[in-house]
């Protein structure tokens, strides 16, 4: 994964881009392929130069995007941006990232449930 991580949001040898609602960014079919079973069941991927994401945010397209590079998650701070994050990974069929952001929102609760017990 480590080497991976290096080609994050690189140009150079990127052979696509990904469209967000207010920037382009430069991605790489063969990592989407190997994180999702949707992007190596979507045919239109092999023949397409771009993949359409702006009907997110570019806050939770960029988290999930990261995850896919990095395997690494942020949660964001907004609770609709959690919520549209949560769905992405639904709709992405990305089930690592799901699993790993559900166990990160539980922990966030636990740790602010303990925080107001304590006061």
């Amino acid at each position: 994964m480590c080497c991976v991580c290096v080609l994050c949001d690189m140009c150079l040898p990127s052979d696509m881009e990904v469209v967000l609602a207010d920037r382009r960014m430069p991605v790489h079919r063969f990592v989407l392929v190997a994180r999702s079973r949707h992007w190596m069941q979507d045919e239109s991927l092999s023949s397409c130069d771009t993949l359409d994401l702006s009907h997110m945010t570019s806050l939770v397209a960029c988290c999930m995007l990261r995850w896919v590079y990095t395997d690494s998650v942020i949660l964001p701070s907004e609770q609709t941006a959690m919520i549209e994050l949560l769905a992405a990974t639904n709709n992405y069929h990305l089930e690592q990232l799901k699993e790993k952001y559900v166990l990160l929102c539980v922990l966030v609760c636990v740790c602010a449930c303990v925080s107001c017990d304590g006061v």
